[in-house]
């Protein structure tokens, strides 16, 4: 939550009427977009649709650049038709309503079929300007309104998620579906997918590739021509997270290793073990035998080569080598047939089963098939076969591990080498159940109940976020087999209460669930709620759970002990955390639970704070010597009696702007060299003399920094113009706890027994005011005014950057180097929550070394505004 004052067109404490769009990017756009100021329009031009996605169905605002405190929001109201000229837009801009929720970076804008979007900025004293966003998206052609609404804007087609990054998806998974692929697993970053053995890497085909819908892939998996080589590919998910992913495409490893030889004069063949006998025909010499062909399985090896035997008089072992590694040594023996010996023809398939088989096995002698039965599908990847034959015949079938989830090709040979080939495959019972497990949506916080016996899915939306129910994007997980048919798309259409989904079982069979919603219209909330003496409203945002209260420094100091004057909840709420007339501490973040009957709840954080008094620094005044650099609730270093010392700090721009200039005072009268400055801060309380003053060394010690407060800011702002000359300027700002309590926790009056801890600090200190070094600085931005610059600074707390400049002052310094001087030294802690924020000291400063009088004279800084900012 933001809330600050700016200098000029505005009230006493923080009612800017600026409210100018200069920029909007979002995070899918290609190029700059277009911005036509005197019509109100924007084009932008988006990036092509990855190919996971159909369109660009909402975009990510990355950056705005607008008036400061202006506000921006999507309209929510219909209108006939957007205008050109200036006065119809102002028209238009009062007239229509938009969401109450801002539109920050981070925020995501849905968009409707027309692509048109509008918007409305809205300054902080409540001026709007409508603008009209237009998306140009590459080869999705923008569809018209319907007749009936016809250059109508609706919201219902624009809805907004949270820019909060805890509500952004950091979905980065990848899913991959390949033709005839045998499986896919995931190790690591790695994606693993199996094909056949034999397949072509480089010619198969990717069917898709699933990444959420709200996450990016690229390079785009359709591009790739040759999974041969290992590819990887780069998920971005919508809140920014990355992940490489390694896909490796492989075929199956065999481990078969049979061996089949053929001679000439060849009679008959046995095979025993590892053992295979060959006889030649009665007549024939072993030592004249000649190979006439040997086989062994595709991607196995052989050694020796067969081809390298000489004489086949003696056994031969050969060892081949499977595709997998397995080894097996085969001894061959040649011998002569006797001359009545008879060869057989025999080849037949007596049985076949498998271990762990649910029912025998399915043989048809006449195809030449056999069907295994098996229990599961993972049955299928390594099968122990055991098969009884002819007698005198033999085999080729792998009998263990044997991978059957692609059917398979063995020969039974007989003892006269005639064979018959047979095809082998395997199924397993499939499953018949079509059940949903889970369910989730993607953009809803939603209570989900899945009925399995009814099929039906009871889904309960609070009625805070049910901003579109046209386009209700869900996930599901399904049983074993099973999945989800219809609707293609991964959102249902619930705005008529209810939708279908149909799930197709693992056999085929279908079964209807229906999805039912139900909006919540009795959570509980807090509706309104007023605190303090100015009975200020809180500003309720219900998405994020936060109410903040803009309370006024004058009226609400304390914000440690604010009453609450009215509290407003929801039909059937209560809480025990609030009541009605009770005093709060509403300076740190404060935790209430509103609950209800049904057992439903919310938790809110609340907390207060406020702008210290003139930050815009336009309101001066003389002060008690009738110098003209005084503003109430700050002092200067320079506020003297001496007329020389009124041009150190002074206004300019018709007193909106402070302008404090660095100068030799010596010239002046004073002695020294002085700096310009102003403080939250009072100058010399104890009244030392002008000739006395040359006696302090560090002048910081004339100077009782800080006045009472009790916020806890996460920023601090401050719109500035330097000139530094070779100088450096200062700007921090210091929040702290202080035990003393009497005469406002003075330093002037502090005793040697109280403490003064720096709970918070941010600080800034350069030559120049777009050095990014400091480590407190979180960003530097062209300001409202033509050439100043707003430094944005996070406060520390607890002990501060160890590179911050503060340890290069004399803020922990212990000693004095007057010993009349004022003690204004702080203690460190690393526990901030343990400490009440009870006083604030800023400084601005032309030069940041003017406390110890060095400095460059003419070194000029220039300070529109001060703001405080609280999240």
């Amino acid at each position: 939550m933001i809330f600050a004052a700016c200098s000029a067109d505005m009230d006493t404490f923080g009612t800017s009427d600026y409210h100018v769009l200069k920029e909007i990017h979002f995070e899918e756009e290609a190029g700059k977009p277009s911005i036509y100021a005197s019509e109100h329009k924007i084009v932008v031009t988006t990036i092509d649709v990855p190919d996971s996605m159909d369109t660009w169905d909402s975009v990510t605002i990355s950056d705005i650049d607008m008036s400061h405190f202006a506000s921006l929001h999507l309209v929510d109201s219909k209108f006939k038709s957007f205008p050109t000229d200036s006065a119809a837009l102002d028209s238009l801009a009062r007239e229509v309503s938009y969401v109450e929720k801002e539109l920050k970076e981070g925020s995501k804008i849905r968009i409707p079929s027309s692509h048109l979007v509008y918007i409305v900025i809205l300054s902080e004293s409540g001026k709007p300007a409508i603008w009209q966003i237009e998306f140009s998206i590459p080869d999705i052609v923008a569809e018209p309104s319907s007749s009936a609404e016809e250059g109508y804007s609706s919201s219902s087609a624009e809805e907004v998620y949270s820019s909060s990054s805890a509500n952004l998806n950091s979905d980065v998974s990848l899913s991959l579906e390949f033709a005839d692929a045998l499986g896919v697993q995931v190790s690591g970053d790695s994606i693993l997918v199996e094909f056949p053995q034999g397949t072509d890497l480089s010619k198969v085909k990717l069917d898709t590739a699933i990444v959420f819908r709200k996450s990016s892939l690229s390079p785009a998996p359709s591009s790739v021509t040759d999974w041969s080589k290992a590819q990887s590919f780069t998920v971005t998910a919508e809140d920014g997270t990355e992940k490489t992913w390694t896909v490796i495409a492989y075929t199956t490893q065999s481990s078969a290793t049979d061996l089949q030889m053929a001679f000439q004069d060849q009679f008959k063949v046995n095979r025993s073990g590892d053992t295979i006998s060959v006889k030649l025909v009665y007549g024939s010499l072993v030592t004249d035998a000649v190979l006439d062909s040997f086989r062994i399985p595709a991607g196995a090896s052989i050694s020796p080569n067969p081809d390298s035997v000489k004489t086949w008089d003696a056994s031969q072992a050969f060892t081949v080598t499977a595709e997998d590694g397995t080894v097996r040594t085969w001894t061959v023996l040649l011998s002569i047939a006797a001359e009545d010996e008879t060869v057989s023809s025999d080849k037949e398939l007596l049985s076949i089963s498998a271990e762990k088989e649910i029912s025998a096995a399915t043989v048809d002698t006449s195809k030449k098939t056999v069907v295994l039965h098996l229990a599961t599908a993972s049955a299928l990847s390594s099968v122990t076969v055991t098969l009884e034959i002819s007698k005198t015949a033999s085999h080729n079938l792998q009998t263990t591990a044997l991978d059957l989830r692609t059917e398979k090709t063995f020969t039974i040979t007989a003892e006269d080498a005639s064979f018959e080939t047979w095809t082998i495959s395997a199924d397993y019972p499939k499953s018949s159940a079509a059940v949903i497990l889970s369910f989730t949506t993607d953009d809803f916080t939603s209570q989900v109940s899945i009925s399995t016996a009814a099929k039906t899915i009871d889904v309960k939306i609070p009625a805070a976020q049910a901003i579109q129910l046209e386009k209700v994007y869900f996930s599901a997980t399904y049983s074993d087999g099973a999945k989800k048919t219809s609707p293609m798309t991964d959102y249902l259409d619930l705005s008529d209460g209810s939708a279908e989904i149909i799930v197709t079982a693992e056999d085929g069979s279908t079964f209807i669930w229906t999805v039912f919603v139900t909006v919540s219209t009795s959570a509980p909330q807090i509706t309104a709620m007023s605190i303090g003496s100015g009975k200020v409203s809180g500003i309720i945002d219900q998405f994020a759970g936060t109410i903040f209260f803009n309370m006024t420094y004058t009226e609400d100091l304390d914000l440690r002990k604010l009453t609450v004057q009215s509290l407003s909840l929801s039909d059937g709420a209560s809480t025990r955390d609030l009541e009605e007339g009770s005093a709060y501490d509403f300076a740190k973040k404060k935790t209430v639970t509103v609950s209800n009957s049904a057992g439903d709840s919310k938790t809110y954080t609340i907390q207060a704070g406020y702008q210290y008094p003139n930050s815009d620094f336009n309101t001066w005044t003389d002060d008690v010597f009738g110098n003209r650099n005084d503003i109430e609730y700050w002092d200067n270093g320079n506020n003297s009696a001496l007329a020389a010392t009124k041009t150190l700090t002074t206004s300019a721009e018709n007193e909106t702007v402070i302008k404090m200039e660095s100068k030799s005072a010596k010239i002046l009268g004073i002695g020294r060299f002085a700096a310009g400055n102003m403080l939250i801060a009072y100058f010399n309380p104890k009244n030392v003399s002008t000739f006395a003053m040359t006696g302090y060394d560090d002048g910081n010690e004339l100077i009782d920094f800080g006045r009472p407060f009790y916020g806890r800011p996460q920023y601090v702002e401050f719109d500035v113009q330097y000139k530094g000359l070779g100088d450096s300027c200062d700007l921090y700002l210091l929040l702290e706890n202080r035990t003393a309590t009497e005469n406002n926790g003075k330093n002037q009056f502090r005793k040697s027994s109280d403490v003064n801890t720096l709970v918070a600090s941010a600080w800034y200190r350069a030559t120049t005011v777009e050095s990014t070094e400091d480590p407190d600085v979180v960003s530097i931005t062209d300001a409202e005014r033509s050439g100043y610059k707003t430094i944005r600074l996070k406060l520390q707390y607890g002990k501060p950057n160890s590179a911050s400049p503060i340890y290069n002052s004399s803020v922990f310094a212990t000693s004095l180097k007057n010993s009349e001087g004022i003690d204004n030294h702080l203690v460190e802690t690393d526990s901030p929550d343990d400490f009440d924020v009870t006083h604030i000291r800023v400084v601005v400063a032309s030069s940041a070394l003017g406390n110890v009088y060095e400095g460059s004279v003419g070194a000029t800084l220039y300070c529109d505004a001060m703001r405080l900012i609280y999240e």
